[in-house]
């Protein structure tokens, strides 16, 4: 072709220097241009020598010019210039746009790391047909995050929208026809093939396109690429495509961004068409698993790709709301995992402080499970606040924390309280074998009064202790003494080695449940003194003895009651089922404490579990062993 630059009117001298070949597609060719009149580079597109006698391209390539200068958005290249060449050939100039396309990237990014310098070593043709080629800087095409693609998907979807506002239908949206620039620009190429909708009004705010009258196109025409083609573009239905024919090659071209595969696989025009009739199945979970493709935008594809265009978006805006709303909860995804690193840092620091111990770690073990929950609360995945939480509850504190021992002391407190009735009943039951000690018969009234005032003493000290609250421990060591000299005197009625030992036993297993380790000592010696206390009374002849030993046979000698059979026997019966009873009610009692404790213990630990992630649910799965805490 004549390469000779029109003339400039004003100065009668050439008006553009022609530059290097940027690219070629159906239409014609693309050259760097210099603009010698205002001395900057543009880029011109020419008709190629093919298309130049056929009027049908030549009337196309007026088309393309007029809608592409008359849509004024920041995402379609701004036209400066539009004539003929000095030969007579149809040309436009336009901004010069650098930056990489879609599919230059999901290429990339397909290709993966090994084929990554391979593909890139040298400059390859440029598909885009406009603009520098990206592909010579690799890394900087890796630098296109999914959230940063999405982002200008986004934006295409409006710049697309804008289109449609203006009355004007792309119809060959695919990734070869994105470009994206280095510092967040968005640019939509090839308008070569663009429909203007007869029936426009345009939006608000717009003014539809004014086109030269649309060149007559046969039903059953192609106008696409295969692939990104709606299926009733497809069908060659030409007269009857709409916007949301785009709004299919934009869920194409999504589907392709989330899964880096096309949304119709094949390697023949007859097997795209096929597929794009049948239908596409643009569940990216189901089709490429690994892809790990967000619900969210698996559902926005299937939807956008549906083979019915009334079950489509209705708009490419409406498609870029429901991207937006995605990026919306991913950038608020974003934020907290930024303010749960910023915790969880608070909690190793903390927690290295505690668990180095000295002054101020009770409050630092406080500071890190606070700011480790507020993490784990923030993003479950944390793992350094899981690591937190986990060294704590592996390293309790050596010495219990004051709020943990307050509580323990005001259950004890409770408790003692509670013994306190309890010892109430059980005192007030032994005044009921006083009336069957009467039927036997009194030997002696004055022995009798003896243990009627200390089993009176003791009742009157438990009730006391329990209006009043007095639960330390020398109140409850006055309350066994003065039941070991109550028991004691019992040795009256049979002596030291028959009812006596049956009613220490019991005494010392209430005692022992309400006590403490402090006084464990004292409660086994107060009850060995039940028994050895009246024995040692019988060795120094201070009371006379209760059994005769003669011809291998003992002879009770009762102090306090005669022992009439009758009376004897029921009186020994009603204490025997006593003897036996007592213990089983205070183990009784004692169990179902325990499993009481165990069970809102294993409450607690379920709440905890719910808290925390499952990588630290094994840690607390279930309390710890009898005897192995660290606290004592």
């Amino acid at each position: 072709m004549d390469l000779s630059s029109p003339v400039d009117l004003e100065s009668g001298v050439a008006r553009y220097e022609l530059g290097p070949l940027l690219g070629d597609g159906g239409m014609g060719e693309v050259r760097r241009c210099r603009d010698l009149r205002i001395g900057r580079e543009v880029a011109v597109k020419l008709l190629g020598p093919q298309q130049r006698e056929d009027p049908e391209v030549r009337a196309r390539f007026v088309r393309e010019a007029r809608i592409q200068g008359q849509l004024e958005h920041p995402a379609v290249v701004p036209l400066y210039d539009f004539g003929a060449w000095s030969d007579g050939v149809p040309y436009f100039t336009m901004t010069r746009v650098r930056g990489v396309t879609l599919r230059e990237v999901l290429d990339v990014l397909a290709a993966g790391d090994a084929e990554f310098r391979a593909r890139y070593s040298r400059r390859p043709v440029n598909r885009a047909g406009l603009g520098d080629h990206g592909a010579e800087n690799p890394e900087a095409i890796a630098r296109y995050s999914q959230r940063r693609l999405l982002t200008a998907f986004s934006a295409v979807c409006l710049a697309v929208d804008y289109a449609h506002a203006r009355g004007v239908v792309h119809r060959d949206l695919k990734p070869a026809n994105l470009m994206f620039g280095e510092f967040g620009e968005v640019h939509v190429l090839d308008w070569g093939v663009a429909k203007v909708l007869s029936s426009a009004g345009g939006a608000a705010g717009t003014r539809p396109v004014d086109a030269p009258n649309p060149i007559p196109s046969v039903q059953g025409t192609l106008l696409g690429t295969p692939g990104y083609m709606a299926p009733e573009a497809a069908c060659g239905e030409v007269d009857t495509l709409d916007a949301r024919a785009d709004v299919y090659a934009l869920g194409a071209i999504l589907f392709e961004l989330l899964t880096l595969h096309p949304l119709h696989e094949g390697t023949t025009l007859r097997g795209l068409l096929s597929a794009t009739l049948l239908g596409a199945d643009a569940r990216a979970s189901q089709r490429f698993p690994a892809a790990n493709a967000p619900p969210e935008l698996e559902a926005i594809c299937v939807r956008a790709t549906a083979t019915d265009p009334a079950q489509r978006h209705t708009t490419a805006r409406e498609l870029s709301d429901a991207i937006e709303r995605y990026l919306d909860g991913d950038r608020d995804l974003a934020v907290r995992c930024e303010v749960a690193s910023t915790h969880e840092r608070a909690a190793r620091a903390a927690a290295a402080r505690a668990l180095a111990g000295g002054e101020g770690a009770e409050v630092a073990r406080v500071e890190a499970l606070r700011e480790a929950t507020r993490a784990v609360a923030l993003d479950p995945s944390n793992e350094g606040a899981v690591q937190t939480i986990t060294r704590l509850l592996l390293n309790p504190p050596a010495r219990l924390p004051d709020e943990v021992q307050r509580e323990l002391d005001d259950r004890t407190i409770r408790g003692r309280r509670g013994a306190a009735r309890l010892g109430i009943y059980a005192l007030l039951s032994w005044f009921l074998f006083y009336p069957l000690a009467l039927a036997m018969g009194v030997r002696s009234w004055a022995s009798l009064a003896a243990p009627f005032a200390l089993h009176l003493g003791s009742l009157a000290l438990a009730a006391w202790l329990w209006r009043s609250g007095r639960t330390r421990v020398r109140h409850a060591l006055s309350l066994m003494a003065m039941s070991t000299l109550a028991i004691a005197s019992l040795s009256g009625i049979a002596g030291p080695f028959v009812l006596v030992p049956a009613v220490a036993v019991m005494s010392a297993v209430f005692f022992t449940l309400h006590g403490n380790a402090r006084t464990q000592g004292l409660v086994v010696l107060l009850s060995v003194l039940t028994v050895l206390l009246p024995f040692v009374f019988e060795l120094l002849d201070l009371v006379d003895p209760a059994y005769t030993f003669q011809e291998g046979s003992i002879t009770m000698h009762p102090r306090l009651f005669f022992l009439s059979p009758t009376a004897t026997r029921v009186f020994l019966l009603a204490t025997s089922v006593a003897v036996v009873l007592t213990p089983m009610f205070l183990v009784a009692r004692l169990r179902d404490a325990l499993a009481d404790a165990e069970r809102g213990l294993c409450l607690h630990l379920w709440h905890v579990r719910q808290m925390v992630p499952e990588e630290a649910r094994q840690v607390i799965s279930s309390p710890p062993a009898a005897g192995r805490s660290a606290v004592r």
